[in-house]
């Protein structure tokens, strides 16, 4: 059987938010996940914006959740 070649967004999605909500890393990975994560949604046509996973004013602005195509 050949690899797959493509991806699902609502996949990356998935794995970006969850990375963002639940990761122990630093702030810099997550900004850097979200810069990443943005790009291929602004590129693909499929950015739907997002939000504060603790609302906002929040302590920690790299704890957010992208909205699913």
């Amino acid at each position: 059987m050949r690899p797959r070649k493509t991806v699902r967004i609502e996949d990356l999605i998935d794995t970006a938010n969850h990375m963002l909500e639940h990761s122990t890393c630093s702030r810099e990975a997550r900004c850097g996940v979200s810069a990443l994560l943005e790009s291929v949604l602004h590129a693909t046509g499929n950015y739907r914006g997002f939000m504060y996973i603790n609302g906002w004013p929040c302590k920690d602005s790299t704890r957010v959740k992208y909205s699913k195509v």
